[in-house]
């Protein structure tokens, strides 16, 4: 597979190949059935987005598609009348995503002075690395969520401590918790301007960061 950019267009499907809205499977390599009508948003059609869009779909798996020659734009997705699957993006999984949803909580943790957070995090990589079990992870996870509400920072953490259970709801609630703590560091003492260019800075970091787990770069 050739080295993944946000802008690479795909397809997040559910673990049997379903689409999470919609009826119908997805075979790789197979041609979908070409739709018949207008193409509409939305509503009737083949939809995709890019990796750069990974937040606002939510799914197990994620594959490389290729569309046809019809393609619609329609903001952070795209609708087409026919497509096919052309690869699975295997490191869309539930190490990495879990290994992300740490790196994350960690930009911010300077936010919380509350050690748990902290503790947290490395748990998350020790479970990864074999270091600890599913038992000692929990029990990190249930420590950060008794500090929960202290501070995004936190929320961050134990975002990323759910994500053995959860890989990508957890990345998911990390990445945003993380990029709303880059913005209310600055948006609490009034600079607004700044809290928005550190909130789209963090975003863009976000994004990096997991195109270079999904190359398998970390």
């Amino acid at each position: 597979m050739k080295k993944l950019t946000l802008d690479a267009p795909v397809k997040f499907l559910r673990d049997n190949l379903a689409a999470p809205i919609g009826a119908g499977s997805w075979i790789v390599g197979d041609w979908m059935p070409p739709i018949d009508g207008d193409l509409v948003p939305c509503q009737k059609g083949y939809h995709y987005t890019t990796i750069r869009y990974w937040q606002q779909h939510r799914s197990d798996r994620m594959f490389l598609i290729t569309p046809g020659d019809e393609v619609i734009a329609n903001g952070a997705k795209w609708v087409c009348r026919t497509a096919k699957l052309t690869a699975e993006v295997t490191n869309w999984n539930q190490r990495n995503l879990s290994l992300f949803a740490a790196d994350c909580a960690e930009r911010v943790a300077h936010q919380n002075s509350d050690p748990r957070v902290m503790t947290a995090i490395v748990a998350v990589r020790d479970f990864w690395a074999g270091k600890i079990g599913m038992e000692e992870l929990r029990a990190a996870h249930d420590a950060r969520a008794a500090a929960y509400a202290t501070a995004r920072a936190a929320r961050a953490a134990y975002a990323a401590a759910r994500a053995a259970d959860a890989a990508y709801a957890a990345a998911r609630a990390a990445a945003n918790a993380a990029a709303n703590a880059a913005y209310a560091a600055y948006a609490a003492v009034g600079v607004y301007a700044a809290a928005y260019d550190a909130r789209a800075a963090e975003r863009e970091w976000q994004n990096n960061r997991l195109l270079q787990y999904l190359n398998g770069e970390v």
